[in-house]
């Protein structure tokens, strides 16, 4: 599956509204109906300002066809917690972006 398939956009953030601090992206697995985004914040946002707080991913790339984050995305099914504990159940979706593509990692 592509990054493109997901309906990604670029986050804006920051007091002055920058953008390209990070991606949103339909959740890989739950159906559009369900509306669960996913919100990734780079730590090398596109301007090369200074990222927001919290956790962050590195990009690499400028657009989605050929975007790379790491480290691994964990995709917490809505309501929980992203530091919450690592069981089989909590996850939507585990796995990393790589050069645009949705590449999934097996989980437990």
């Amino acid at each position: 599956m592509k990054l493109n398939d997901l309906n990604p956009r670029w986050l804006a953030g920051g007091t002055d509204n920058r953008l390209g601090m990070g991606i949103t992206f339909d959740c890989p697995t739950c159906p559009v109906e369900k509306n669960h985004r996913v919100e990734l914040k780079f730590a090398n946002p596109l301007d090369g300002g200074k990222p927001d707080r919290g956790l962050t991913y590195v990009r690499r790339g400028t657009n989605f066809d050929v975007l790379t984050v790491t480290p691994t995305v964990d995709v917490k099914k809505p309501g929980l917690s992203p530091r919450g504990p690592m069981l089989l159940s909590n996850h939507c979706w585990v796995g990393k972006i790589v050069d645009g593509t949705m590449v999934e990692q097996k989980v437990g």
